[in-house]
């Protein structure tokens, strides 16, 4: 991962996998939010990357 943004993204998406198999609904919730949000980091910085 030679962006940053790819591995805050994959850190996100790492969080959320693990938040997602929590018992707590909240820590549920906000586990799909990481998830979500750290696919489109991801997704962007990807996008990014391929331009140059």
């Amino acid at each position: 991962m030679q962006n940053w943004k790819t591995t805050f993204g994959g850190l996100l998406m790492a969080l959320g996998t693990s938040l997602i198999s929590s018992t707590g609904r909240v820590m549920q919730s906000a586990g799909y939010i990481c998830l979500g949000v750290g696919g489109l980091i991801t997704g962007i910085s990807a996008s990014d990357a391929s331009r140059n």
